[in-house]
């Protein structure tokens, strides 16, 4: 279902925030909705429809699918909660990718985020926008990470399964260079800046430049609108 053909349908069928959705999964003995427009392809589905109902049947069945991820129709949906979760694009994938990044479930991702190649992605991670992730690196469990951070190639953000309130949280236009350990629990505010090689293992307050084992405040921002300033 090209663009045009997508279009046509919500067009056509004027339904109440649509949605086109896909799929990757074992299908073979799993009941497509009849509501909306559905095409299979083996192991690959494609939906087209009203949002509830593929929302719902999304929920219901999540144990079978390996992948999924849905696009919104603009000129339909109004509400704003709506909008901001169909604009989601929400991964869960249990095996590597072919650029070998690994994401496990439940990793979700807004617009516009760069992961590059052997980065592995853990459980409940949550992923702003205009966020870019280099090579090598390992996110944690339940790390959330601001919009547009920069995160160097090698960098570690522990993260935890077993204790939400200690998970990493990132604020925005954070800049990590390369070789960074953040431990569990430690909460980085907006516009810092933490330099190669560095171990991070307590707060740090925003705009400031760290480094150092441990980490400590080599500098303050002065471009609050800029994450790295050295």
């Amino acid at each position: 279902m090209n663009r045009e053909e997508r279009e046509r349908y919500f067009k056509d069928k004027g339904r109440r925030s649509p949605i086109y959705m896909e799929c990757m999964g074992e299908f073979n003995s799993i009941h497509l909705p009849d509501e909306v427009k559905t095409f299979k392809l083996n192991n690959r589905v494609i939906m087209a429809g009203h949002s509830d109902i593929i929302l719902n049947w999304l929920k219901e069945h999540i144990d079978w699918i390996d992948y999924y991820k849905v696009e919104y129709n603009r000129s339909h949906v109004k509400d704003e909660q709506s909008k901001t979760y169909l604009q989601t694009e929400v991964c869960n994938q249990t095996q590597t990718t072919p650029n070998n990044i690994n994401i496990r479930q439940k990793q979700i991702t807004q617009n516009n985020i760069t992961i590059d190649k052997k980065t592995i992605i853990k459980e409940n991670v949550f992923i702003k926008k205009d966020t870019e992730i280099a090579g090598e690196c390992v996110i944690g469990p339940n790390v959330q990470i601001g919009e547009s951070c920069i995160i160097g190639e090698g960098c570690i953000l522990s993260g935890t399964n077993k204790d939400k309130k200690k998970a990493i949280t990132l604020g925005n236009r954070v800049t990590i260079q390369e070789n960074v350990i953040i431990l569990s629990g430690v909460r980085i505010g907006n516009d810092v800046t933490i330099k190669m090689g560095s171990i991070v293992s307590s707060d740090i307050p925003d705009h400031l430049v760290v480094a150092g084992i441990p980490a400590k405040r080599v500098e303050k921002n002065v471009d609050p609108t800029i994450g790295d300033h050295l």
